[in-house]
């Protein structure tokens, strides 16, 4: 375990916690998917020692507070972009899954000084452009808000969580229940509702890009969310981008047991973000 230090950052509509790895390295800001918590991405960090890494947990997740407001995608952005703007130098390295991939994909093409490099997890940016509303994961999230609203207990999540996947490690069991029993009703709302997109003009994102970008992406016949399509879509309008797909891994790629993905991240990195 490589030693960190525990902070709040005060942004203008929520306090956002984050942990700080104070290697000696470039600066890199990591952003967890939906539901998850900065923890998520331990198996990675402590596996980049030398990184100067800022890890955060979205607003309404872990143990950083509830937003002034709504929790759409443009909201996590804001967040995110604001404590950018005032916890580093900028122009940094930025690693997301799943939410926080398409939290990058936001700053990266609305503030493209922000972000240097990227590294996108599985981002199925095509279900928030493309009809959300009666999708598959539309329907998925109303399930989840009821989930929360009925409460459970860590160990009640355990016993789901490892019934769901059984490739899980006992590990990844307890921090997906930890994560999931901290995780405010209030973050669903615009999933479920079907306005987690509003306002995001995608198009415009990829054009305005300028980071050097890396998608990662998880097998769509093995439970990865990202389409094909997506990713030829990416490459085709990023000015600066590059892909690898995994088969046989699902959306979570490898964050819980680092693999192939993360090989393939440290490569990117180090062409592409030298210290």
């Amino acid at each position: 375990m490589i030693d960190y230090t525990q902070h709040t950052f005060s942004a203008t509509n929520v306090d956002l916690n984050y942990v700080e790895f104070k290697g000696d390295g470039p600066t890199l800001v990591v952003g967890h998917g939906f539901s998850s918590r900065w923890q998520g991405h331990m198996a990675y960090i402590e596996r980049l020692p030398d990184w100067h890494i800022y890890a955060v947990d979205h607003a309404g997740h872990g143990q950083s507070g509830n937003r002034n407001g709504t929790y759409k995608l443009l909201d996590f952005s804001d967040d995110m972009a604001e404590f950018i703007e005032n916890m580093t130098d900028r122009n940094v390295a930025y690693i997301g899954m799943s939410l926080g991939a398409l939290v990058g994909m936001v700053i990266a093409g609305t503030k493209p000084d922000l972000i240097k490099t990227m590294v996108l997890g599985d981002a199925p940016w095509s279900l928030f452009a493309e009809n959300y509303m009666g999708s598959w994961l539309q329907k998925a999230r109303v399930e989840t808000r009821s989930q929360l609203q009925e409460e459970s207990t860590v160990e009640e999540q355990k016993i789901k969580i490892a019934a769901g996947d059984p490739t899980l490690t006992e590990a990844q069991v307890e921090n997906r229940a930890m994560a999931f029993t901290q995780l405010r009703s209030e973050t669903v709302d615009a999933l479920a509702d079907g306005t987690f997109p509003d306002g995001w003009n995608i198009e415009e994102c990829f054009k305005n890009t300028k980071a050097a970008t890396l998608i990662l992406q998880g097998d769509p016949e093995n439970g990865g969310f990202q389409p094909d399509s997506d990713v030829t879509k990416m490459l085709e309008t990023y000015a600066d981008a590059e892909a690898a797909k995994f088969y046989g891994l699902n959306h979570s790629l490898d964050y819980g047991i680092p693999g192939a993905p993360f090989a393939a991240l440290v490569d990117f990195l180090g062409k592409r973000h030298p210290g």
